[in-house]
């Protein structure tokens, strides 16, 4: 039996316009109200790229936060906006990953690549 534990969780954590009301979107909508965990970024990264995800956060204006936790440690927080546009991150914690404590980019490639370096710096000073 594997025992290795997630890496990383999310969570809907507030709505900020208009949802999408197709029934795809309202199906993940329910699920994103429960905590899911991610096992590696990889598996972030097929969730975030998936068709589902794309018509629910991506499809057009930013609707809604997501919150994206490190699963050792749910005080490790960061928000994300997904939009038609891209990505925003923003790291409340200030934890020095982003100038100004704001992220934005456009491809689930480079939003990973932030939270590789956002999730380092919090590991980091945790451990110091």
């Amino acid at each position: 039996m594997d025992d290795t534990l997630p890496l990383l969780t999310l969570v809907k954590k507030t709505e900020i316009g208009v949802c999408p009301t197709d029934e795809t979107s309202t199906g993940l909508d329910q699920t994103l109200q429960m905590l899911c965990s991610f096992y590696t970024l990889e598996d972030l990264g097929s969730f975030l790229s998936s068709e589902m995800f794309e018509r629910y956060g991506r499809s057009g204006d930013a609707w809604v936060v997501l919150e994206l936790g490190i699963y050792k440690d749910h005080t490790k927080t960061i928000e994300m906006v997904p939009s038609a546009e891209g990505f925003l991150l923003a790291d409340a914690s200030q934890s020095g990953a982003f100038e100004g404590g704001v992220w934005r980019g456009e491809l689930v490639s480079e939003l990973l690549d932030a939270i590789r370096t956002w999730h380092g710096v919090v590991e980091l000073s945790e451990s110091q």
